[in-house]
């Protein structure tokens, strides 16, 4: 029988107990297709996602019943967030040979998360390597931990290349705990634990559970193509990590081309992404019969990032936000921060500050997606990125047989994109636009760029001078050569 249900076969005619069985051998992609059959069997794949998409499903084999629902309570007073295989087993439904459950949380909550994990008998295991030597108590190390986070010299990196597939940025310390043969690592952060969720190896383990949801990154990605994007920002220690998943079947890919750059429905696109969005696959865990588990929805829609592109790939958030006042970190794109007021400019008298900032991140988030909100510079340089979504499109269309390797970059569009944005800036008329694309000896496809400015003179915008009307510098073209672009001013038109 094929992996996919099909219409001649009807499960609402066999046995409820048999429908488990049935579905739960299927892919993601399978349990797609299935559920588009008919309504019937799109009533029995949701019924079928109740049961096997259950925070209870991964917790189980760390803790009884009755802790998982004191753990999820720790989770939603700290921040806490489970990553790593286990998030990512949540969502394929698979177990991992050999996986921990690794948490993570800010360091300044990390009390309260070992605290939790020893009271249902995990036992503290220090580190002994050659670069790293933890104190016997837990406690002590903790203290040193929360100096180590004071000192405002110290980034809050975690340098030991010991603890192979961790990124080297954001971690302030990690902490092993054992009962058994179970293992919990709890993965202290500077800052937002994003921060160094957004700097794993690659796109496949970007994936959370919080205490009130389950959130994929990049699912269509990860479960049904089966790609993972390399993420260089997080340093060089991934080698194995990166094998780890190639063996489980993802192709782990450096970049993307340069259309999934700039088009703002891929989820690798270079516009700014926040959790939850429609980019994620989002699966809600059960909340309503615990009072105490807290809402903390407009905290996590507010954690933003950007995924940026150099040669291969750079896939980072911007920076933190981490005021004193505030009782979490957050992540935040670089363009919201720059947008954010200063922290002397916010008047917070008798305000609470989380619900301030949360407040003030998630407008400026819907200025840059709403069009009616959109500032003149985000309104060009949504122009501009139509204009190159447009000619790699055409591209597309008369090289189909290229493969990506061989077609423009996501970072030649990024590039591209920056220096026509100083040519739109500069000029009140902005020029006309030109593209033509050619294959070099080797294969690769070249983008040629001609700018046809207006004829009129004084078209400059304010005290800019440039060249009649702008001559190319020649280090610009070198370096524009280099990602297999080509600009020239084309003759003066009447538009």
């Amino acid at each position: 029988m094929s992996a996919t249900i099909q219409s001649n076969i009807s499960l609402q005619n066999l046995p409820l107990t048999s429908h488990d069985f049935i579905l739960r051998g299927l892919s993601v992609q399978d349990l797609l297709s299935s559920s588009r059959v008919n309504r019937a069997a799109h009533s029995t794949v949701q019924d079928f996602h109740l049961r096997a998409f259950r925070i209870e499903n991964v917790l189980i084999r760390y803790f009884t019943a009755e802790q998982i629902i004191g753990f999820r309570r720790m989770q939603s007073s700290t921040g806490c967030l489970i990553s790593g295989s286990t998030a990512l087993s949540f969502f394929t439904r698979e177990i991992y040979d050999g996986s921990d459950l690794d948490l993570y949380v800010e360091g300044k909550f990390c009390k309260e998360v070992v605290g939790y994990i020893q009271s249902v008998g995990y036992v503290y295991q220090p580190y002994r390597t050659a670069l790293k030597h933890q104190a016997e108590s837990v406690d002590e190390t903790i203290n040193q931990m929360l100096e180590k986070m004071l000192d405002s010299d110290d980034e809050g990196d975690f340098d030991d290349p010991t603890f192979e597939g961790y990124p080297l940025s954001g971690i302030v310390d990690v902490f092993n705990f054992v009962k058994g043969e179970r293992t919990i690592q709890v993965i202290a952060a500077y800052s937002s634990p994003l921060d160094v969720i957004l700097s794993f190896h690659s796109t496949v383990v970007m994936n959370i559970i919080t205490h009130a949801m389950a959130i994929s990154f990049y699912p269509r990605a990860t479960f049904i193509d089966k790609i993972s994007l390399r993420n260089y920002s997080g340093g060089s220690n991934h080698t194995p990590a990166i094998e780890k998943y190639s063996k489980r079947g993802w192709k782990v890919v450096g970049s993307v081309d340069a259309i999934a750059a700039l088009d703002d429905d891929s989820a690798f696109s270079s516009t700014i992404r926040n959790l939850g969005d429609r980019h994620c696959w989002t699966v809600y865990c059960e909340t309503e019969r615990d009072p105490e588990l807290q809402n903390l929805h407009f905290y996590q829609q507010s954690q933003t990032w950007r995924l940026t592109f150099n040669n291969t790939a750079d896939a980072r958030m911007d920076d933190t936000l981490d005021w004193e006042n505030l009782k979490r970190g957050y992540c935040v794109a670089r363009d919201l921060l720059d947008a954010l007021p200063r922290h002397s400019e916010i008047t917070w008298e008798g305000a609470r500050p989380d619900d301030m900032i949360q407040d003030y991140l998630l407008e400026l988030l819907a200025h840059e997606r709403d069009s009616v909100l959109l500032t003149k510079t985000c309104r060009r340089r949504k122009q501009i990125q139509s204009l190159l979504l447009s000619a790699f499109r055409d591209a597309r269309t008369k090289y189909p047989h290229l493969s990506t390797h061989l077609l423009p970059t996501a970072f030649a569009a990024q590039i591209l994109m920056e220096h026509l944005e100083l040519v739109f800036q500069t000029y009140r008329t902005p020029p006309k636009v030109a593209f033509t694309f050619k294959q070099n000896v080797q294969g690769h496809l070249w983008t040629n760029v001609k700018l046809h400015f207006h004829s009129l003179i004084g078209s400059l915008r304010g005290s800019h001078r440039v060249q009649n009307p702008v001559r190319p510098i020649a280090s610009d073209l070198k370096y524009l050569s280099n990602f297999r672009i080509s600009l020239e001013v084309g003759s003066p038109v009447n538009y």
